[in-house]
């Protein structure tokens, strides 16, 4: 979607004023300094944020104290969360009782960029999504799950959210007590099917649709809410056992670059299967019951 001009300008009016300050080897004061000022005095919570945005990527530990008070202190939720997402971006772990503090924020996109600035001043990286399968402990497993068919009925990203929608179900699958997770029937492979077999394990499938893709902008903040239905089968029969909902909202400063909505979308996504996911524990112990 297209952002009005009005938005546009100022955002651009001083990204450029910044990149001449960066540059500039005769100015007066320092980049730091000067983007420390724009953040303490302008009136324009746009230029606020872009100034504590800008001071992430200039990754000077000194900025610390005037990102802190402007996580602190600052009446704007979009500058609040930008300071937070600099925390991160500084590398100076004394910036996590701030962050903590934060985590306690009126606003709920300024409390998740202060959870996801520790996670990173903390080096907790997230595994990969092609990273390789963990082995199945088969004592474990009391239901075996199968993917079956994955749609984006939303009017957002058509097939490009496909792929992350699979690996997303797959791994809140992969999270649910007692569950083995498959990619694909295809993938229940010689040995999982004799294990299937000896241990009595129901197997049931999960369709899953991105129904809603909601896109806003307020102050300065993005919101990206994705809604997601899971419908859970009983195999083989294909039987309808019942279905899970869940949503979820991603919110970020504006102009976090040019794959910020895919990537929040993708977050709100994640999170959304996740929330629908909450009960999937109870949902499979009771239809393995009736069988």
């Amino acid at each position: 979607m297209r952002l009005s001009p009005r938005t546009l300008i100022p955002t651009a009016v001083l990204a450029a004023v910044l990149l001449a300050v960066v540059s500039g080897a005769e100015a007066r004061v320092s980049s730091r300094e000067y983007l420390e000022q724009q953040l303490v005095q302008s009136s324009d919570f746009r230029n606020r944020t872009q100034a504590a945005l800008a001071l992430g990527r200039l990754a000077d530990p000194r900025s610390r104290p005037a990102l802190e008070r402007a996580l602190e202190s600052d009446s704007n939720p979009a500058v609040r969360a930008a300071a937070a997402v600099s925390l991160g971006k500084l590398g100076d772990r004394r910036a996590i009782a701030a962050l903590r503090r934060a985590e306690r924020d009126d606003s709920a996109s300024v409390r998740r960029q202060a959870e996801s600035a520790i996670a990173e001043l903390r080096g907790e990286a997230t595994p990969a999504p092609d990273a390789a399968p963990r082995p199945i402990d088969w004592r474990r497993v009391r239901h075996v799950v199968a993917i079956g068919q994955v749609s984006n009925n939303s009017s957002v990203g058509g097939a490009t959210l496909v792929a992350p929608l699979r690996q997303g179900v797959l791994a809140g699958l992969g999270g649910v007590a007692g569950v083995a997770p498959f990619g694909d029937a295809n993938d229940i492979g010689a040995e999982a099917t004799q294990q299937i077999a000896r241990r009595r394990i129901p197997r049931f499938r999960v369709d899953a649709v991105l129904s809603d893709v909601q896109r806003t902008e307020r102050q300065g903040e993005l919101r990206l809410r994705c809604s997601v239905n899971l419908t859970i089968y009983e195999e083989p029969s294909r039987n309808v056992l019942g279905m899970l909902s869940g949503s979820a909202t991603a919110a970020e400063p504006m102009g976090q670059g040019r794959d910020q909505e895919l990537r929040m979308t993708t977050a709100a996504l994640n999170a959304a299967v996740r929330s629908a996911l909450t009960t999937a524990g109870s949902a499979f112990e009771r239809a393995g019951g009736r069988r």
